[in-house]
Formats: structure tokens, C-alpha cells, sequence
């Protein structure tokens, strides 16, 4: 960070899809950071995820900071039930 005291504002927009009967959603979040690690930084972050059965979600999801940098990562998610017995 540049200096001590930072803002962030952001605006997210969520929409709940369906593709070839499989449950999705499209994610997007607009944002403006203040005195970041270099400067002034506009993000945009982008997430999608779709889900083939109900215990799976694929997901893909995009972190860029406009003009300074850009990070992908792809993620899979598997629902995990716990089940104790006493």
C-alpha cells in the first residue's frame, strides 16, 4: 500500500441462470480503490458457476485491477454432508 488509509467502493450484480437444465449464476463486481498498492486501482471481478448435479459446481472465476495486473483461477466445489453419531 501506498499509504496508510485507503477506500473502497463497489458495485455487485448477481443473475441466477439455467443452461441445459443445470443451475447456474454470472456474478460481476465493479470497484474503485483509493491509494492502493499502486495508486488509484478500477477492478472488475467476474465469477461463473454452473452446477451438473447437486453435489458439484464448476466455477471460473477472473480478479483484474485495470491496467496494473490480471489473476484467473478455476475452482470446483463438492458438497461435503457430516454426519456424527454419538
Amino acid at each position: 500500500m501506498k499509504d496508510r488509509w485507503q477506500g473502497d467502493a463497489r458495485l455487485q450484480m448477481f443473475h441466477a441462470i439455467e443452461i441445459g437444465g443445470m443451475n447456474g449464476f454470472i456474478d460481476a463486481e465493479l470497484g474503485y480503490r483509493t491509494r492502493g498498492q499502486n495508486g488509484d486501482e478500477a477492478h472488475v471481478d467476474l465469477t461463473f458457476g454452473i452446477r451438473p448435479t447437486q453435489n458439484l459446481m464448476f466455477m471460473a472465476q477472473s480478479f483484474t485491477a485495470i491496467s496494473l495486473w490480471h489473476d484467473a483461477t478455476n475452482s470446483v466445489a463438492r458438497k461435503v454432508r457430516s454426519q456424527r453419531r454419538l
